[in-house]
């Protein structure tokens, strides 16, 4: 199944302006050709629009009051570097998860013996019951240098954002026999 630009839009709940300038500023979280940058006809699939879902949540949704929200750039990165964690980015898993997976980073700092400071970002795909034991096996790799602390983190909910988008997917009327239009 392929989504025009149009579509994709609608069922991530992107507007077209702010499409455009993500996708000006090379922020998808998806490969676009040079061709298919400003074309309404370009094609996308229901894993880009899975994609693009979990980048607006990470930009604050479609909330205008939301508390939490990141620039662009980093929920692209966010997003292009943990559902490389994912056993699949087909948004079908996500949905049909029986438990919800969440995506997300988080920094830590690690401090050397000699007093030393360096960061790093880590990236994370499971179920929230699986975060403690992800965040205790990043510690004990910091350890290896020195002292390691969790500064911050950020995750959002996969399977919400693959559900949102499978559902409005499904709205369309759209089909793997069915082009997008």
């Amino acid at each position: 199944m392929k989504l025009r630009t149009g579509q994709l839009l609608n069922v991530t709940g992107m507007n077209r302006e702010r499409f455009n300038g993500t996708n000006r500023d090379g922020n998808l979280p998806f490969y676009v050709s040079n061709d298919d940058r400003v074309s309404s006809w370009a094609s996308f699939s229901p894993t880009d629009a899975f994609k693009l879902r979990l980048m607006i949540e990470l930009m604050g949704g479609d909330h205008s009051d939301a508390q939490i929200k990141l620039l662009a750039r980093f929920a692209c990165r966010v997003v292009q570097n943990a559902i490389g964690y994912a056993e699949t980015d087909d948004p079908t898993h996500f949905a049909k998860a029986t438990q919800p997976i969440f995506l997300g980073a988080a920094e830590f700092s690690d401090t050397s013996a000699k007093g030393d400071i360096s960061f790093r970002a880590a990236w994370f795909c499971g179920p929230i019951s699986a975060f403690e034991r992800w965040v205790d096996a990043q510690n004990a790799e910091g350890k290896l240098y020195g002292e390691t602390v969790l500064n911050r983190m950020v995750l959002v909910n996969a399977t919400e954002a693959a559900k949102h988008v499978l559902g409005k997917i499904a709205a369309l009327g759209l089909t793997d026999e069915e082009p997008g239009k």
